[in-house]
């Protein structure tokens, strides 16, 4: 970002008679809705095996059918909230991990039925906002993310360690002006 500034600026003192100025924002506006358009969604709702209509068992850990989060088989989640929030439940047994985008938004991931092997890496990018992160008491969690006026907070219950296979949660990204809590029920 900071590049493209300055590459702004030097073409401005590189060609004086180049009105680009009045083309900015509009080239901004252009580009930010032609990637929140091409970009993939991996959304499963109503899921494949449901009915469309059908409310999910609740024995699967899926949401009552009143509430407004998803919930998904993926073994790779993609939650992007830009000024809004979203809410997902994972009921995948191969968990790979994410990428989750909140930029002045939130997004709130349910982990409890999800299960994966050794390690999962989960990409968070927050600005100005918020991730909360509800995961399994015996999971490990790690954070790599660089947090600036920002912070996380691991809220759960700390139990004696188990003989349970070490399960890794790596937190990697950037949070800026936002928090990540985790925790667990």
């Amino acid at each position: 970002i900071l590049i493209l500034v300055g590459a702004g600026f030097l073409l401005r003192d590189l060609y004086p008679d180049l009105a680009i100025r009045r083309y900015i924002w509009p080239i901004v506006f252009i580009v930010v809705g032609a990637i929140i358009i091409i970009r993939p969604r991996r959304r499963c709702w109503p899921p494949e095996d449901t009915p469309a209509g059908k409310t999910p068992d609740a024995s699967l850990g899926a949401a009552p059918a009143g509430d407004r989060a998803t919930w998904s088989h993926d073994d790779f989640v993609d939650a992007t909230s830009i000024f809004g929030g979203a809410k997902r439940t994972i009921l995948s047994k191969d968990f790979k991990g994410g990428d989750i985008v909140n930029i002045f938004g939130g997004t709130e991931l349910n982990l409890l039925q999800a299960d994966f092997k050794d390690k999962a890496v989960i990409e968070i990018t927050t600005i100005f906002g918020g991730t909360k992160l509800i995961v399994p008491s015996h999971w490990e969690v790690k954070s790599e993310a660089v947090t600036i006026f920002g912070g996380l907070e691991d809220k759960r219950n700390q139990t004696a360690p188990s003989e349970m296979p070490a399960k890794v949660l790596l937190l990697k990204g950037t949070v800026v002006f936002g928090g990540i809590d985790i925790k667990s029920f």
